[in-house]
């Protein structure tokens, strides 16, 4: 029988864990401190598994089942739903840590090493600095060509400063 909020919130701490469906593998692991945490069973390349969700009231009902078509989701294209948590974990906080600040302290502590003119590191500095305010703090993995250009990083209209211009 499928588990229902007014139900959730109604038991009581047992004497010890208690497992409780609600179908499809998912279920609700009551402890006897009384935590309600989210899991759900299931079985990848012949080994059972147990999936943890989250504790409850912090993943609803809802969001748990949501999780679980998910995850089954992920077992139909042959791809083990923890071993994917991990990954998209491992790779939300490495992108985190590129972030375009990061990304330009590092070319230029490469352009100081490779030995450039003082007034090359100056220039290359002063161009990163425009768009520090704007894109700095953000991962460089979401930042579009658009927001690059709108930065003022690269101008899309040369300047017309007359060195040019031919007199008659």
């Amino acid at each position: 029988m499928a588990l229902t909020d007014t139900a959730i919130k109604a038991i009581k701490k047992p004497d010890s864990q208690k497992k409780l469906s609600d179908g499809g593998g998912l279920f609700l692991l009551v402890t006897p401190s009384g935590s309600k945490h989210w899991r759900m069973a299931y079985r990848f390349e012949g080994k059972q598994k147990t999936l943890a969700f989250g504790s409850y009231p912090a993943v609803t009902l809802a969001d748990a089942r949501k999780r679980r078509e998910e995850a089954k989701a992920l077992l139909a294209k042959q791809v083990d739903p923890s071993q994917h948590a991990k990954l998209e974990k491992i790779a939300k906080r490495h992108s985190n840590a590129m972030t375009f600040k990061a990304v330009a302290d590092e070319f230029m502590q490469k352009v100081a090493k490779e030995g450039k003119a003082k007034t090359t590191q100056e220039k290359k500095e002063w161009l990163l600095s425009l768009a520090m305010n704007d894109l700095g703090a953000r991962p460089v993995a979401e930042i579009s060509a658009a927001e690059i250009l709108g930065s003022g990083l690269i101008k899309s209209e040369p300047e017309d400063d007359g060195c040019c211009d031919a007199y008659a």
